[in-house]
């Protein structure tokens, strides 16, 4: 099955700056918090297993914007589980391909950020803020927010060997978003990822496979898109390896003072 390509890069340095000559700076954009759960028994150990182990649990707010005209459903508060399998062969029975259902938009996409070329499989539910506000609190339980159709993802697809129990929040991250905008002739979104230590932007864009084009054709073209994204980004910033590896870097901080109050 041949699937739309994410592809991403991540750049650090002056963000402030690399916006402004990128031309995004000023234009309509959207303001979120968002937290990542990780297992207690990894952090006990210094680790953010659920990260590496391939799995994301990601819990936003809702959008903020001055633009009312672009909030809406989309702009509702979300739980989201992301899954980074190894192999496609993971994901199994209705989850091999992309779906809208009744309690969550489904999606399996190609994702290539810096030199990684992968699957992600990501399982999205809108929900009432405060479903986020008591996951993320002190003693909250990330895994309460979860949904039956995401638990049941997670049970079937997520690597084995990963524990998934006694979760907390780490964050929040304070991400602002600009959505489909033309930057360099690609059509990107822009998304600045900001914590006390850390400033990050990330510039996606996706390429959708072409009826009666051949598997290779489809990933030399996405190869093409891969390198002039980068020369574009390159004289801007500062870019770093991956997403796994970015994200390990926002979320460090939170799990250092986390360790640091959970220390015997």
């Amino acid at each position: 099955m041949v699937v739309p390509i994410d592809i991403g890069v991540m750049v650090t340095g002056n963000i402030d700056d690399a916006l402004r000559r990128l031309r995004i700076t000023g234009t309509a954009s959207t303001v979120r918090d968002v937290w990542y759960a990780e297992a207690c028994a990894g952090l006990e150990r210094g680790r953010l297993s659920l990260l590496s182990g391939g799995i994301v649990l990601r819990m936003r707010s809702a959008a903020r914007s001055g633009s009312i005209a672009y909030l809406g459903e989309c702009a509702r508060a979300d739980v989201t589980v992301m899954l980074r399998p190894r192999s496609g062969s993971r994901l199994t029975g209705q989850w091999a391909e992309s779906f809208d259902g009744r309690s969550i938009k489904y999606r399996v996409a190609g994702e290539w950020c810096g030199p990684r070329r992968g699957l992600v499989a990501s399982a999205t539910s809108k929900v009432e803020s405060g479903v986020v506000a008591e996951a993320v609190a002190a003693g909250g339980d990330p895994g309460a927010a979860l949904n039956a159709a995401q638990r049941h993802l997670m049970v079937t697809c997520a690597p084995h060997g990963v524990a998934v129990d006694r979760l907390v929040a780490l964050g929040s991250v304070r991400t602002r978003t600009w959505r489909s905008m033309d930057v360099g002739g690609f059509r990107v979104v822009a998304q600045r990822y900001r914590v006390r230590d850390a400033d990050l932007l990330r510039l996606n864009t996706r390429v959708e496979p072409s009826a009666g084009e051949s598997g290779a054709a489809f990933i030399a073209r996405a190869a093409s898109v891969h390198r002039g994204l980068h020369e574009l980004v390159r004289p801007y910033g500062d870019i770093e390896a991956d997403f796994e590896s970015t994200l390990g870097l926002l979320l460090n901080s939170s799990a250092r003072k986390w360790c640091a109050a959970h220390a015997r």
